[in-house]
């Protein structure tokens, strides 16, 4: 029987070195001087945001072939995560509509100075 996802999470961990056994004193003093905190914090956060992607199959969708067909090689798009591109997708038509309303802001003031320019022009 494979092992559960929380052993299997429980082990990534510690081969990372994010838990396990505490440091001698000496030791974790060595580190602290040669590495700065943001950088430490850093790696750790790289590091779990990895073993996060591994362990979240969820948002990964497999298109699986029905059939292999000769000569088709491997087919495009057979991964992919639809909720991030989504999310991608909505940010995307955000920032089109807000410079298309500052744009169109822009075009209705300069049309109205237009009109209160030649109104000023003709008296």
């Amino acid at each position: 029987m494979p092992e559960s996802q929380l052993k299997r999470l429980k082990a990534s961990l510690r081969a990372a070195g994010i838990t396990g056994q505490q440091k001698s004193k000496r030791a974790a003093k060595a580190q602290r001087q040669s590495t700065t905190k943001s950088d430490s914090r850093l790696d750790r956060n790289a590091t779990l945001q990895t073993i996060r992607e591994e362990f979240n199959s969820f948002e990964v969708k497999i298109t699986r072939e029905k059939h292999a067909v000769v000569g088709r090689g491997k087919a495009k798009g057979a991964q992919g995560r639809p909720g991030l591109s989504k999310q991608i997708g909505e940010e995307n038509v955000r920032s089109v509509n807000c410079f298309r309303s500052a744009g169109w802001l822009m075009q209705l003031r300069t049309e109205k100075t237009d009109i209160v320019g030649r109104n000023a022009e003709e008296k």
